[in-house]
């Protein structure tokens, strides 16, 4: 709940993870930005005015100390709470050296609550290749590797640097259907705003497997050849639909999962025991699989006459 007005005021950090459903909750709490204010809990400043997440206010970390002074600034405002979301936030804190000061002072002025999601790796992978084979990645999702999955990683610095009783750790439960605003919104303890916000649309939409597949072959050199490529292959009727979700198969996905299912357990049994079944699930979702099919030779014609047509 939110503390009385003669204790400290509470600042609620929202770092991520990537895939968990950030780019909604920034959205709905912009969009919802007047109720927050009349529940006395503000946007940190300056907020992306589309977007709503904070990613150039978590920049000026990088400008040294001037910038951290501006960093602060943004914080200060005349409500109980401020909210400041970004996944930016949760890169900095774990890898700069001047976050243990960061830290310091920020729990001096304030009362912290860090709010953590996770997702399982395997799922979390899945989703990871889905965006970059569309935007910079070129190849197969077995070689694509360039998030850190180990997740002992964050949450052992973000309790380093502001004690575990700050944490919260939310789960994306990708096996259920889950109302994440009030999930996140319990997490903070601020339930009471929970009937009052106005709902949004899903921000994005997860690609079919086989537009996933497509796309992470295309050479992502040119950007405008790129964005003809993407608009053809998402042109309507290109390709077949795939009712499959997943590039791997479930033996991948459990290989994938298994280097981290003990430091996985240890986070759950530490912060999150109701997650640990989830978490470090040795089979996971058993649905039926197949590989993607092949492309087949009408889908290549409709794809290069996609191709074809005049640039809008």
């Amino acid at each position: 709940m939110t503390p009385p007005s003669d204790s400290k005021p509470r600042l609620i950090l929202h770092v991520g993870t990537h895939k968990t459903g950030t780019s909604y909750l920034q959205k709905l709490f912009l969009e919802n930005r007047s109720v927050l204010e009349e529940e006395s809990i503000a946007l940190a400043q300056p907020v992306h005015e589309v977007l709503g997440d904070h990613h150039f206010l978590v920049s000026f970390l990088e400008a040294g100390e001037d910038g951290e002074a501006q960093f602060l600034a943004g914080l200060e405002n005349a409500c109980d709470c401020t909210l400041l979301s970004s996944e930016t936030m949760l890169t900095w804190l774990w890898t700069s050296k001047r976050a243990p000061e960061l830290a310091a002072e920020l729990s001096r002025r304030f009362d912290v609550c860090v709010v953590l999601y996770l997702r399982r790796q395997d799922y979390l992978k899945e989703s990871v290749f889905a965006e970059v084979a569309c935007s910079w990645y070129q190849g197969d999702i077995r070689d694509e590797n360039h998030y850190a999955y180990d997740y002992s990683l964050f949450v052992d610095r973000l309790a380093a640097l502001f004690g575990a009783e700050a944490l919260r750790l939310g789960i994306y439960w990708d096996d259920r259907p889950q109302d994440l605003a009030a999930d996140f919104l319990g997490l903070c303890g601020l339930e009471r705003v929970i009937p009052r916000l106005s709902a949004i649309p899903r921000q994005r939409v997860s690609l079919d497997r086989r537009q996933v597949a497509l796309l992470a072959r295309c050479p992502k050199e040119d950007p405008q050849l790129l964005e003809r490529l993407r608009t053809a292959v998402l042109s309507q009727g290109v390709l077949e639909p795939d009712p499959c979700k997943y590039q791997l198969s479930p033996e991948e996905r459990r290989a994938f999962l298994e280097p981290y299912i003990a430091s996985n357990r240890r986070l759950a049994q530490a912060f999150r025991p109701d997650a640990e079944r989830f978490l470090t699930a040795a089979d996971p979702a058993a649905e039926l699989w197949s590989r993607p099919a092949a492309f087949s030779a009408v889908e290549v014609a409709a794809l290069l006459h996609a191709l074809a047509q005049p640039v809008p």
